[in-house]
């Protein structure tokens, strides 16, 4: 029987979609279903930002659920214009498929006479809310019957109702967690980037620090102000490079940067540390193109330190991958008033609190 255009969940993601850990996902946050039971539900797509895919595709899988609808695998679009390269280029579409049955139905094709660019974009909040399913996207779908939807962030998103939290949180620890898998040469690429890195690392027993800055973000709007309760939100290479001295990391020690080339403003981080890579340095860019925008996910994921310079949705998304492999040394930078100051008084809050989304899903 063919697939009702009706029934289908269209996902178009781009490039640099984040991964995920299964195995240790508490399955019990949301009960199994029969698919024949749920609602009909109408078309729609997602697509959006290059850095924050992790988030659209737990929204598409919230909204997904909420609908009865099911979810066409996507094509991987990158931010350039015809960068598209197949799902399974990337990620493993069986393992895709299998996380999230009994939970929505998936299919690998498109509906005919379905074109994602011709859809009408629907924006939608991060962390989408069911009252913004019900009253919203509901009626747009009854009305339209495809929607392409669009995720947008704003800090009050991270908030729901209590009486939402469950529900709602329970689908999304599985879209961040469970859904996707690297495929083989990917994982494997991945892999030795991270060897290489630990191979550059003998003189500080194989362990290198991963640092989430890039000199154009520091010139953005979001590390511009800001709000003096909520303290320093971005850290440039000096401070970077002072704050790491001060909390007794050894000059030899390798850094890893999330900057793609080296550039000129970098120079007071490497003057206090050398040995400091950017993915220029470090990745056959000939042989890693296709992989190029996962590796500072996994390379910050896999370290055994993270510093986060600029603080944002990476470093909340990162974190929660750290703290699911159990790597939970994440430093966040501060200003070190004296001469020297113990690395713990910086662990993330996120660690000391536990106050990240990434406890309530794990086991």
């Amino acid at each position: 029987m063919g697939l009702d255009v009706r029934q289908v969940v269209a996902a178009l993601l781009t490039f640099s979609m984040f991964g995920m850990l299964g195995n240790m996902v508490k399955r019990d946050h949301f009960p199994e279903v029969e698919l024949s039971k749920l609602p009909e539900a109408r078309s729609f797509q997602y697509g959006g930002m290059k850095v924050t895919q992790q988030s659209q595709i737990a929204n598409a899988i919230v909204v997904a659920r909420s609908l009865g609808a099911t979810l066409v695998i996507p094509d991987i679009r990158g931010s350039k214009a015809g960068d598209k390269r197949n799902f399974s280029e990337i990620y493993d579409p069986a393992a895709f498929v299998n996380s999230l049955h009994g939970v929505i139905s998936v299919t690998k094709d498109q509906p005919p006479g379905v074109s994602a660019g011709k859809l009408a974009v629907i924006k939608v909040p991060y962390k989408v809310s069911k009252k913004h399913i019900r009253d919203r996207l509901k009626p747009l779908l009854r009305a339209k019957e495809v929607l392409r939807l669009s995720t947008y962030f704003r800090s009050s998103d991270d908030k729901r109702k209590p009486e939402e939290t469950s529900y709602l949180d329970g689908v999304e620890c599985l879209a961040t967690f469970e859904t996707l898998r690297l495929q083989p040469e990917a994982q494997e690429f991945v892999d030795s980037i991270i060897e290489r890195l630990r191979t550059l690392s003998r003189k500080s027993k194989g362990q290198f620090i991963a640092v989430d800055l890039k000199l154009e973000k520091l010139e953005g709007r979001d590390c511009q102000g800001g709000d003096p309760m909520e303290g320093k939100r971005c850290y440039n290479p000096q401070e970077i490079g002072e704050f790491l001295r001060k909390i007794g990391f050894d000059r030899d020690t390798p850094i890893y940067l999330t900057q793609s080339r080296w550039h000129s403003g970098l120079n007071p981080l490497i003057n206090e540390f050398p040995n400091t890579y950017t993915k220029e340095s470090i990745i056959t860019i000939s042989k890693g193109s296709m992989y190029e925008d996962l590796v500072d996910y996994y390379i910050c994921s896999q370290s055994d330190t993270f510093v986060p310079a600029i603080s944002g949705l990476f470093y909340e998304y990162v974190a929660a991958n750290r703290i699911a492999l159990g790597k939970t040394r994440i430093l966040v930078p501060g200003t070190v008033q004296t001469a020297s100051a113990p690395a713990s008084q910086f662990l993330s809050s996120y660690i000391i609190k536990k106050n990240h989304f990434a406890y309530s899903c794990l086991c």
